[in-house]
């Protein structure tokens, strides 16, 4: 009904409006929108990616204009949002996604009359935990997540989620993993631990890093049978970004941390060298890190960087010679990289929590914040 007669008002400004050819004032009001969804599969079952159709509609009398972006690097577009709640109105929990990091964007204006589409996986805000029925809300919060604004909410729908049984669910997960492109998105979706090993092998032959991360960290339990078969696997091959990413989700203990670490930096595996320093830095440190970080921060590799960091962040008498020497390195990246691993462990340590810095062991200048300022525009202390 608001919504015909919202059309009913248009229509009659438009004929007013027509005579005396004024233009539009491009507006943000979220009173003059309107928001409907629907879910745009007729049968949905566990597991599946369950898309939402967001339709928003200018109602007013002026001009709307939006963001239209198709794709944000943190997985989700802030713009819209979903609510779940189960049938005895508990509200599910939002997924952890991290914060918003852009994308691309375009720009968007609807005319009064006009409206827009915008189809969310509803898996991206939360993840039902058996089959029924749902009641579903769409929020638009206008650009960009609408800073802080609370948006235009649709009215609720009922979703009905059927089961699938165990042997449905193989042939699913099969059917996302036996072909040439596998569906990493879809694959998460799942939430089943099934798919560990698809992820694990994916991890480390080039499978999509940002869905295997997010599978891992989010979509399935955390549990100790998965934990195992974690660590199993940085113990064998070494760890990759995406496992630190997905052990610091698990909390996982300070004790399995050194080897797993201590494996990555072994001389016969340079491919694992970047990740067991950056693992390192933060203070999963062991004294006999060193050792081995030191060839690496000193040689000419692509962890070279990240073992600098470390080397920085972990004070020994060992690492301070050897930052030291770093400092009068011929090549000006490499000296400018150790000032900045200098500055920062004196004055913005933040989340590295390894031995810091005496303050002798460097010139004052490392010791003052507004060095690093000259230091990331490029300009050297040296």
């Amino acid at each position: 009904m608001k919504s015909i007669v919202c059309c009913v008002i248009i229509f009659s400004v438009r004929l007013g409006n027509a005579g005396a050819n004024e233009p539009h004032t491009p507006s943000t009001n979220f009173a003059d929108l309107t928001l409907t969804i629907q879910c745009t599969n007729a049968v949905v079952s566990m597991g599946d990616e369950i898309p939402i159709e967001f339709v928003i509609s200018n109602c007013g009398t002026a001009d709307y204009t939006y963001d239209n972006r198709t794709y944000d690097r943190s997985g989700r577009m802030g713009e819209y949002e979903i609510t779940v709640e189960t049938s005895d109105g508990q509200t599910l929990p939002n997924l952890s996604f991290g914060g918003f990091s852009g994308g691309l964007t375009g720009s968007g204006s609807l005319h009064p009359g006009e409206g827009f589409t915008k189809t969310i996986p509803l898996n991206l805000w939360s993840v039902p935990p058996w089959a029924g029925q749902y009641r579903v809300t769409g929020i638009y919060h206008g650009n960009m997540g609408g800073s802080g604004q609370t948006g235009v909410q649709s009215a609720p729908i009922t979703l009905t989620i059927l089961p699938r049984t165990e042997a449905q669910m193989d042939a699913y997960i099969n059917s996302l993993t036996n072909h040439a492109g596998v569906d990493w998105m879809r694959l998460a979706f799942t939430g089943s631990p099934k798919i560990v090993p698809f992820l694990l092998d994916g991890m480390y032959h080039g499978g999509d890093s940002f869905w295997i991360d997010k599978a891992l960290a989010v979509y399935l339990l955390h549990t100790d049978r998965i934990q195992t078969q974690l660590v199993a696997a940085a113990s064998q091959w070494g760890l990759t970004d995406g496992l630190i990413y997905v052990f610091e989700s698990y909390h996982l203990p300070e004790k399995d941390w050194v080897p797993l670490i201590a494996r990555s930096l072994r001389e016969n595996s340079p491919d694992t060298w970047a990740a067991g320093a950056r693992a390192a830095a933060p203070g999963h440190y062991d004294d006999t890190f060193t050792a081995r970080l030191i060839p690496i921060a000193t040689g000419t590799n692509a962890a070279s960087d990240q073992a600098i960091w470390a080397l920085a962040m972990n004070r020994t008498d060992a690492s301070v010679e050897t930052l030291k020497m770093l400092l009068n390195n011929p090549n000006k990246a490499v000296r400018l990289t150790t000032e900045k691993a200098i500055c920062v462990a004196y004055c913005y340590r933040g989340y590295y929590h390894g031995q810091k810095l005496k303050p002798d062991d460097f010139n004052k200048k490392f010791q003052d914040p507004s060095t690093y300022l000259d230091l990331v525009q490029g300009k050297s202390k040296q």
